[in-house]
């Protein structure tokens, strides 16, 4: 019977048959809980379901894992999982994948083994350090060709990906450090520097100062106190350039889409959306890799002057982002409000699905991002950048709501 139900069509059955399957812990049923988080729709409730059937899931998400056809965010939940379900039986599925090409992946491996308080005995230490010297050798090309081109405003969108991409070379060594150095002093020093607390950041650097090797503790206070491309590099004795073309070669995701951007090819779609989606204030704070992730959920509109978009009362599960165009918040036939370019309207449906509480209707032809409820909740779950603009927003609105109830009341009052 619930074999049934885990391919009904309705995705509310499905998931609900998903939380179920965990606590039986059968094999059939955990296959099908992976085969569910291959969609986003049933993402987050098959993987509550394998993390549910504890061991029993764990050869399950080995071979989730090794699948190259998987998809990325599966497979990144798929490692989150396993840190997750914890004991020596996930630590040794998750050692078997420190290593491999994916960014993301590994970054979610190291992070997995780290929940499970991993720490290297002698036999891998040797592999650890091989994985250690990798990363670091990663981390100062970033530096090199960061101070080629830091200083070129023409390439300023492809520095500010090699500088988010130099604060997530951060975290897989603090990761592999705590493997074989002391792991609470390690993550605690993480912690700090993740967190940019200026307080604390004096004693965080005087802990790498002290427990580092030689080897690698110049990189990691170079990346710990966030230092330029230029100043990197004289540190780390870096005389050697690297040119974005060939940083290009290697990288992966928004540098990637950035530097191939720069080498003089017809801009990406993608980096036009990220453009578009940083200028607007609801995403002011999001990082620019988590914007590309979120352009790929992002769907584009184009509405003809006189359509009506959301009209009142209707239930909504959709924002809109105004590209170009202009559009009427009427109440009825009355115009109570226009809006223009990169205005947002509809932002609290993503995340409450309540009626419309007035109509909009474009004036002019009106090109519009929408983004829907449903996808938008698995981004905020895989990624904290964007979880944290959300959050930021719906402060910024309840402040503004505060205040102007305030001042309603001041003038009332006179």
């Amino acid at each position: 019977m619930l074999k049934k139900l885990l391919s009904d069509p309705e995705v509310a059955i499905r998931k609900e048959a998903l939380l179920a399957t965990g606590k039986l812990a059968s094999p059939t049923l955990l296959n099908s809980a992976l085969e569910a988080l291959r969609h986003p729709s049933t993402r987050d409730a098959a993987a509550k379901a394998l993390q549910e059937g504890g061991d029993a899931s764990l050869p399950i998400i080995e071979r989730g894992l090794v699948d190259m056809s998987f998809p990325k965010a599966g497979r990144v939940k798929l490692a989150r999982v396993c840190g997750n379900i914890r004991g020596e039986a996930a630590i040794q599925v998750l050692l078997k994948f420190i290593s491999v090409l994916e960014n993301d992946l590994r970054g979610a491996v190291l992070a997995a083994l780290s929940e499970c308080e991993f720490q290297a005995e002698k036999k891998l230490d040797g592999e650890i350090q091989a994985q250690i010297k990798k990363e670091a050798d990663d981390a100062r090309r970033l530096y090199s060709a960061l101070r080629e081109i830091e200083s070129d405003e023409q390439k300023n969108l492809a520095a500010g990906a090699i500088r988010i991409e130099l604060k997530h070379a951060r975290e897989p060594l603090f990761h592999l450090l705590s493997f074989v150095i002391d792991r609470k002093s390690m993550m605690n020093v993480r912690r700090i520097v993740t967190q940019k607390n200026k307080a604390k950041l004096p004693y965080a650097i005087e802990t790498l100062d002290t427990m580092l090797p030689r080897d690698v503790k110049p990189l990691m206070l170079a990346l710990a106190e966030e230092v330029n491309g230029a100043e990197a590099c004289k540190r780390l004795g870096i005389t050697e350039p690297v040119m974005l073309t060939q940083l290009a070669e290697r990288a992966q995701g928004w540098l990637k889409i950035c530097a191939t951007a720069e080498k003089g090819n017809e801009m990406h779609s993608t980096v036009e959306k990220v453009l578009i989606l940083r200028s607007v204030n609801l995403f002011k704070a999001t990082p620019d890799d988590a914007l590309a992730e979120l352009s790929e959920i992002i769907s584009e509109v184009d509405v003809p002057a006189g359509t009506d978009i959301v009209k009142k009362g209707e239930q909504g599960s959709s924002m809109f982002i105004i590209v170009n165009g202009k559009v009427a918040v009427m109440d009825g036939e009355r115009v109570v409000n226009t809006l223009g370019e990169r205005a947002v309207f509809g932002e609290l449906a993503l995340l409450d699905t309540e009626p419309r509480s007035a109509t909009i209707r474009a004036m002019e032809d009106t090109l519009l991002f929408r983004l829907d409820q449903e996808p938008f909740y698995e981004l905020m779950s895989d990624c904290v950048e964007v979880a944290m603009g959300t959050i930021q927003m719906l402060a910024g609105n309840l402040r503004a709501r505060v205040r102007e109830v305030m001042e309603l009341g001041r003038s009332s009052g006179q």
